[in-house]
């Protein structure tokens, strides 16, 4: 049941429950330190202006003076501005719980009625000609933001939009890969009849520049592996949740993903659901991955009920997020002593490592497709760019210099 939680409820009530609940979830002692600072300036911060009650007002204009105005570093800054969310969540949700503590997200982004209808009939138009729903997010947040910004403009109805409010749209927004889908949008809406005309040709063109993908040597992946500490708790984990991205190229979203269930120890297979493409994977486990797995399962996993198999090292103990995953490659390439100096250097980087070597070593290009779990076969066209020794193969010798070419070289060796 919800304690009933107002403006006028004791400060000090709400903050001390919540200190309780760190302690309950066996949170670390610096972090129940921090809250409790926090919520003692707050609290000064309330008792000097004279304020009785907090609410998420108060805690917007405690943020502006204490961060902005104070110049403090980021990372303390960070530590207020999450634990006032925690606050604030407490006070609007009036139950102190759980779900108080993951209270991160963006609020969703709220459009005029008229065009959240639209937009969903889009979607769902999307969605009936196979759309994923990773794809249908993205094409939410990028036609969303786009409705939002022609309302700021002055377009409140679709029937009134002009070539002129299009252009403005997209000059504000900074995501230019978002022009695509926004294209495609104003082809829908023509179409279904929401527009007079097609303005989708107004849109400017925006094509990604063409990179080569970032890889490094065998001897460099394995001088990566060699710096996780496969000792302690946290080194067992990493190291067997860094094998799989190392020997197998999944991507973090499906390691952060990946569920007790899909390990079959005594198969020696390891079963998956990819996230990004929700086709399904089937990998062997060879033996340095088996070996890492069963060790961190049996020795360093902490007891828990949920079924996903890296888990936070400390209380609470949730699963890691795909940016965790992504975070612990970073940090083990920049100790491992690799350079990576104007380099990539994270899981991206150890999965174009691991096809660059498969390519090199002749193996088919649709086993390679198949290890990294792309969709399209054109998917590992960019690794044969960096394959050199067969590259070489592909060299022809240099003519010989004739005509007026010839001429103009020998005027200017003269």
């Amino acid at each position: 049941m919800k304690d009933n939680y107002s403006d006028a409820a004791s400060f000090a009530a709400i903050t001390e429950k919540i200190l309780d609940l760190l302690q309950e979830q066996a949170y670390k002692p610096q972090s129940h330190q921090q809250f409790r600072v926090v919520f003692n300036q707050l609290n000064r911060y309330m008792t000097e202006r004279e304020i009785s009650a907090y609410s998420p007002d108060v805690g917007a204009a405690f943020l502006k003076d204490y961060v902005q105005q104070r110049g403090i570093g980021s990372s303390w800054a960070k530590s207020i501005t999450r634990v006032t969310k925690v606050l604030n969540h407490a006070i609007e949700d009036g139950a102190i719980g759980l779900h108080i503590l993951r209270c991160t997200k963006k609020p969703p982004l709220k459009l005029p009625k008229h065009f959240s209808d639209t937009l969903e009939k889009y979607l769902a138009y999307c969605s009936g000609e196979g759309n994923k729903n990773s794809t249908l997010a993205r094409k939410r947040a990028s036609c969303g933001h786009f409705l939002s910004r022609l309302d700021t403009l002055g377009c409140h109805d679709l029937s009134e939009l002009t070539p002129a409010h299009i252009r403005e749209s997209c000059l504000l927004e900074t995501d230019k890969d978002s022009w695509f889908k926004v294209r495609l949008f104003l082809n829908f809406l023509f179409d279904k009849g929401y527009t007079r005309l097609n303005y989708s040709a107004i849109v400017p063109k925006y094509r990604l520049p063409s990179k080569l993908p970032t890889v490094y040597t065998p001897e460099e992946i394995r001088r990566f592996e060699d710096a996780i500490d496969a000792d302690s708790p946290t080194g067992i984990r990493d190291r067997a949740m860094l094998l799989l991205v190392t020997r197998f190229g999944l991507r973090p979203s499906d390691v952060a993903a990946l569920r007790m269930s899909d390990l079959d120890f005594e198969g020696g297979i390891i079963h998956l659901t990819q996230e990004k493409t929700e086709q399904e994977w089937n990998g062997t486990m060879i033996p340095p991955v088996k070996l890492a797995l069963w060790k961190y399962v049996s020795k360093a996993r902490p007891k828990s009920d949920t079924d996903v198999v890296f888990l936070r090292v400390d209380a609470p103990y949730q699963g890691l997020s795909k940016q965790g995953v992504s975070s612990r490659v970073k940090q083990y390439f920049v100790g491992s002593g690799v350079d990576i100096a104007n380099k990539r250097h994270g899981p991206c980087a150890l999965r174009s490592s691991l096809a660059s070597s498969l390519v090199n070593d002749s193996v088919p290009t649709e086993a390679v497709r198949r290890v990294l779990g792309h969709e399209s076969k054109f998917a590992i066209k960019n690794y044969a760019k960096v394959d050199t020794e067969n590259l070489r193969k592909c060299a022809i010798p240099v003519p010989e210099v004739t005509g007026v070419f010839a001429r103009f070289l020998e005027r200017q060796r003269i």
